[in-house]
Order: structure tokens, then sequence, then C-alpha cells
């Protein structure tokens, strides 16, 4: 590890320093397994990977209190990606949005697979199986509550943790309705919208322009750490 600062992407803060170098030091075994370690230290998201040598490279993301962001991945790793952005930020009362009820049916599958406590609401649903579900989740017994834009409406849920669109919504309407589920009841706002194709791509250049939305563009690089991806010109 005597090699870490020879890997920092850029400068920070002395303390931020110290506590990533003890942190890294602690998951030495899973370095060395070629297991890229990420974690959150105040207004920090890091990920580390092990580099030929021995040496430790070392990726950072300045998070801030309220992040709006636009995640790059693909359709296979969309629950993937989901799980670690969960992990990383350690969020316990999460909602996930779909545009369709096959879909929420089929995420909510997904993520129980991963050991992630979901359940889904969507119109098909008995209106007293949608009621105990909430029910559960406002009591924080439910991590993941998917759900489509329809079954949302009106629900009176103020302390929620991050909002996920699973799906890029398909109107600029549902995109604002969404995201403004996060940051109430003066909570900090995070969201995290999955683009994993280039018509969604489009799309959600759309609504960013349109809503004047000020996003951070994120992607996973070759050796699975989260980075800032410039924007195109």
């Amino acid at each position: 590890m005597n090699k870490f600062f020879d890997y920092l992407e850029t400068d920070l803060p002395d303390c931020i320093i110290r506590e990533l170098l003890h942190y890294i030091r602690r998951f030495a075994a899973a370095l060395a397994g070629d297991i890229p370690v990420e974690g959150k230290m105040g207004r920090y998201a890091f990920c580390a990977s092990a580099q030929e040598g021995g040496r430790v490279r070392v990726h950072w993301v300045q998070v801030g209190r309220e992040r709006i962001a636009v995640v790059g991945t693909t359709k296979g790793e969309k629950v993937d990606t989901m799980v670690r952005l969960m992990e990383m930020g350690g969020y316990d009362r999460v909602i996930a949005f779909c545009n369709t009820k096959n879909m929420t049916d089929r995420l909510a599958g997904l993520l129980q697979m991963n050991g992630v406590e979901a359940k889904a609401i969507h119109g098909d649903i008995p209106q007293r199986a949608r009621e105990a579900t909430l029910k559960k989740f406002k009591e924080g017994k439910l991590r993941v509550l998917v759900a489509t834009d329809v079954a949302a409406r009106g629900l009176d849920i103020d302390d929620v943790d991050v909002v996920f669109n699973y799906d890029v919504p398909d109107e600029q309407e549902y995109y604002i309705h969404r995201i403004g589920r996060t940051g109430r009841a003066k909570r900090h706002g995070v969201a995290y919208t999955l683009v994993a194709t280039v018509t969604e791509g489009v799309r959600m250049k759309e609504i960013i322009r349109t809503t004047r939305s000020e996003v951070q563009l994120l992607k996973y690089d070759k050796d699975g750490c989260l980075m800032l991806v410039e924007p195109e010109a």
C-alpha cells in the first residue's frame, strides 16, 4: 500500500486521504482478489481498485448533499448498478420507478434475487395488497418500493432516501414528479436515472434540456469504479 498516493486522481483534503488509506488497508484482501472497494466519506464517494505491482488506484466523486445523476450502464447490468449504488450510499428507503406494470414486477423479483427486500405496486395488484405494501414501506420494514407512475400518484411518503428511475420516463412530467419524491421533509435529495440504450440516452438528454436540470453524468469504468463523465459539447 506504500504506493497508494501515486494513484490519487486529484488532490483531496488530508483528513479524507488519511481515512481512505485506513479504509483501503482494512479491505486489502478484497483488493488482492481484484474486487473493487467502494465507499463514501462525507462528501466523497470513492472506489479503489488493484493495479499491477501491488499498487492501488483510487477514483473519487465529490457528491455533496444533493445529487441528481444520470448513470450510464447496460440493460444486463441495470439491476447490479442499482444495487451497487444503494450499497455505496447506504440507502434504506428507496423508491424505484418503472414505465410498465410488468417491469415493476420483474424488477422487484430481480432485487429479491439479489438479497434486497422489494415489493411492487401497480394497478393490477389488489388494493388491500397495495396498502399492505405501502404500510410496510412507511414503517421501514421494506427497503425498496417499485412503482409505476400512476400507482405512485398521491402517495404521502416524505422520508425517502433515494429515487431510482430504473426506466427513463416517457414524459417530462413523470420525471419531475419522480425526483420530487426525494428531498422532502427537509432531507437532501438524491435521484439516479439509469440509462442503458441510445433511445434512453436521447430521451434523457431531452428531459435535461427542457427541464434545465443540473445533473451529474456518471458511469462505471473498466475497473468497476464510478466515474464522472464530461458532458458532450
